[in-house]
């Protein structure tokens, strides 16, 4: 079984990419963790002022990071459980 570190995988690239990487993360924190798809949308079509920041750069910290865990805790919903029968006797 082959096992990534992150900082193996930060090995692959400039140190200017990772500083890219970093403010990515930020951003996407900022903004209020958004769906991937509706960030790179913003990202592309200039809806946020003075931003250097690329999908490229974001799609490389998903590479470094994985997921962003406060996507997959804030948007995982709790299932109602099933309701348990008593019994009197």
């Amino acid at each position: 079984m082959v096992v990534n570190t992150v900082e193996e995988l930060k090995r692959n690239y400039t140190k200017k990419e990772l500083e890219q990487v970093e403010a990515a993360r930020r951003l996407y924190t900022m903004m209020g963790r958004p769906s991937r798809d509706d960030f790179f949308k913003m990202l592309n079509s200039g809806k946020i002022l003075n931003n250097p920041i690329t999908t490229e750069d974001y799609k490389r910290a998903e590479v470094i990071y994985g997921t962003d865990l406060g996507v997959v805790k804030g948007k995982t919903t709790r299932k109602r459980p099933e309701s348990v029968q008593v019994e009197l006797s």
